[in-house]
């Protein structure tokens, strides 16, 4: 094993960067251009390594990747803020993963809730070997949570200038058998220190998959994740913060202390119900998907009734791709009329000056969307019911109702707006409208264009 190697522990325990953290929260990465499987087998790689690095008392790991988590906001501190915010994290821990040649790209990004901004940005080149990959992320989240780099030979050897540079050579000439090797030196005794509460910590199984790219289960065997030691207790007590079955694994021991000790393990992957920020907007069931509204204008049609059309629609999750949607817009149709108004079959015979009149109906609509995050973009598709008022007097009112197919796409511009276009198509029905418009039906098409700007929350 190499000095590097053996030094990395020391070199962690030494340095103070992440000592006033206490919990991180780990994000899935962005897929750059690789899958979904591999995606999962190096944040399960990585919540691993995590769970060994002193100074932070709770890693939280994230099932899914929120969806507002791409590349826009891995490099906005707003953005990331309400991310730690929402997940009750003092730092927070995500990135994007891409392949490149035979090798992968690995680019993390911490964010310090406290200070409020990116603290570290850096990318790596990592093999794809399973074996190689799992070495050779201790080094990497080293460097990422205390901003040294264990594997520089320069920090390696003034580590080592701290136990003496000549300390191995003296020991060859330590001579065993002449007595004392020297003289007794008066110590002055220094204060016990007082034990900490033991915290406990929750290690999830972690399950990889079987492809060559991917990380198993057997190869996980194989790896040494020692790294990260166990600090080892602050007393010759062993059942005060002990555990049994070794560093890696096995039975919380039982804490022997007067003081009452809060357990703030967590099982990864559940979160709390409920936030102080945010207004609760990211919740177990939406994946970290946020609601939204979309201001939108654009054309629509039936018949030979052109309309003008502005109006806004809400989106709010159910699930992180499943989101339900409602609206309301005005439709402004110009229409041709004469001096003297007729009924619809009559007017085209009348004499006198053209003349023109602005009308408007006001259709809502609801339903459901499928969303697809995709980073720079998020297209959905879907369905929803559209009704509409066109036809009061005093004998009553009539409706128009029907049913529409969705699409569209969401283009972020800021982690704060995004880009929409909106399309519809769809048929509706009204028991009245032959009598509204010559060349009019009462069941027809009914098309939609429309363009704006989303807002989330």
């Amino acid at each position: 094993m190499s000095l590097a190697r053996l030094l990395i522990p020391m070199l962690i325990l030494m340095l103070p960067s992440v000592g006033w953290s206490t919990t991180l929260v780990l994000s899935p990465m962005f897929p750059g251009n690789v899958d979904r499987k591999t995606i999962t087998n190096v944040h399960q790689l990585i919540e691993a390594e995590l769970e060994f690095a002193p100074g932070l008392e709770q890693v939280k790991g994230l099932e899914t990747r929120p969806s507002v988590l791409g590349p826009n906001c891995l490099q906005t501190p707003t953005c990331l803020g309400g991310l730690a915010r929402a997940f009750g994290g003092d730092l927070f821990l995500g990135g994007i993963l891409t392949s490149k040649d035979s090798n992968y790209v690995l680019d993390l990004v911490l964010y310090d809730a406290n200070q409020m901004k990116i603290i570290r940005r850096k990318n790596w080149t990592v093999p794809r070997d399973p074996t190689e990959l799992a070495n050779g992320i201790t080094p990497i989240l080293a460097e990422i949570l205390t901003g040294k780099n264990p594997n520089e030979e320069d920090t390696i050897s003034a580590v080592a200038s701290e136990f003496g540079d000549d300390s191995l050579e003296d020991e060859e000439e330590l001579d065993f058998e002449a007595g004392s090797l020297v003289a007794p030196v008066a110590v002055t005794p220094k204060k016990a220190p007082v034990p900490k509460p033991a915290s406990t910590t929750s290690v999830n199984s972690i399950s990889f998959g079987g492809s060559v790219s991917d990380i198993t289960t057997e190869d996980l065997a194989q790896v040494q994740f020692g790294a990260f030691p166990t600090p080892e207790p602050e007393n010759d007590d062993p059942t005060v913060g002990g555990t049994a079955g070794g560093a890696y694994g096995g039975v919380v021991g039982s804490v022997a202390s007067a003081d009452p000790v809060i357990d703030t393990s967590l099982e990864l992957g559940t979160f709390p119900a409920t936030y102080d920020t945010f207004d609760g907007m990211m919740d177990t069931a939406s994946g970290g998907a946020t609601p939204s509204v979309s201001v939108r204008a654009g054309y629509a049609s039936y018949y030979k009734l052109n309309f003008v059309t502005v109006g806004a629609e809400g989106s709010y999750p159910i699930t992180q791709q499943i989101h339900a949607i409602a609206g309301v817009e005005s439709y402004l149709v110009r229409r041709t009329l004469t001096s003297d108004i007729q009924p619809v079959g009559l007017a085209d015979n009348q004499a006198g000056p053209v003349m023109y009149q602005w009308e408007s109906i006001l259709p809502f609509n609801f339903g459901a969307v499928y969303r697809l995050d995709m980073g720079n973009l998020t297209p959905y598709g879907g369905i929803d019911v559209i009704t509409a008022q066109y036809f009061k007097n005093t004998a009553g009112a009539d409706w128009a109702v029907g049913v529409r197919a969705r699409v569209g796409v969401d283009v972020p511009i800021s982690s704060l707006l995004s880009l929409n276009i909106n399309g519809a198509m769809g048929i509706w029905s009204g028991p009245t409208w032959a009598y509204i418009e010559q060349g009019v039906a009462n069941s027809g098409p009914i098309p939609q264009i429309s363009a704006g700007t989303t807002i989330p929350f």
